[in-house]
C-alpha cells in the first residue's frame, strides 16, 4: 500500500521536527512513507501498532492531523508532495457517504461533483449536510436550483 514518497530535505533542519523524540520522528517517517494514494494510515494499515504510542507526540506538534471519526492519521507533514485542501476531504468525505454514485440519478460510471443541495449562490452553505454527490450532466443541468425546481423543470 505504501507509495515512494521523498522526505523534504529540509526536514531535517526544522525546529519542530528536530525536538520530537527520536521514536516519533521514525513514526513521522513510517506515517509519511506508508500512507495510501489518500494519504491515509489506519489502525490496519501494518505498522500501525509500530507507531501508535508515537501519535500523541506528532498530534501535539502539529506534525499529523487525526480524524478521529473515522480512526485514521489523514496527513503526515514533512513529505514532498501535494497538500490535501479542507475541500478536497469534504467532497471525498461526500463521495464516501454516498457510495460514489450520483444521487440523482444512481450513475456511477460519470464524472463526479459535489453539488450543493441549496445553491451557494442562494445562500447554501459549504456543510456536509447541504452537499451531495451529482453526477456531471445532473450537476451541469441542474445549475443553481434547488433539487425540488430541477425536477419540475425536467417534468415539463
Amino acid at each position: 500500500m505504501g507509495r515512494n514518497r521523498s522526505i523534504h530535505p529540509n526536514i531535517w533542519s526544522d525546529e519542530a521536527f528536530v525536538a520530537l523524540s527520536f521514536d516519533a520522528r521514525l513514526a513521522l517517517l513510517t506515517l509519511g512513507t506508508l500512507c495510501d494514494s489518500r494519504d491515509r494510515f489506519t489502525s490496519t494499515t501494518p505498522g500501525f501498532d509500530a507507531v501508535r504510542h508515537d501519535l500523541p507526540q506528532l498530534i501535539g506538534a502539529g506534525r499529523v492531523e487525526w480524524d478521529g471519526s473515522a480512526g485514521e492519521v489523514v496527513y503526515a507533514f514533512g513529505f514532498s508532495r501535494r497538500r490535501v485542501s479542507r475541500w478536497e476531504r469534504i467532497r471525498q468525505f461526500i463521495f464516501d457517504r454516498d457510495g460514489r454514485a450520483c444521487t440523482y440519478c444512481g450513475a456511477v460510471d460519470e464524472p463526479l461533483h459535489c453539488d450543493h443541495v441549496v445553491p451557494a449562490s442562494r445562500g447554501g452553505s459549504n456543510e456536509p449536510s447541504n452537499l451531495t454527490t451529482a453526477c456531471k450532466p445532473c450537476n451541469l443541468s441542474k445549475n443553481d436550483r434547488t433539487p425540488a425546481e430541477w425536477l419540475n423543470s425536467q417534468t415539463r
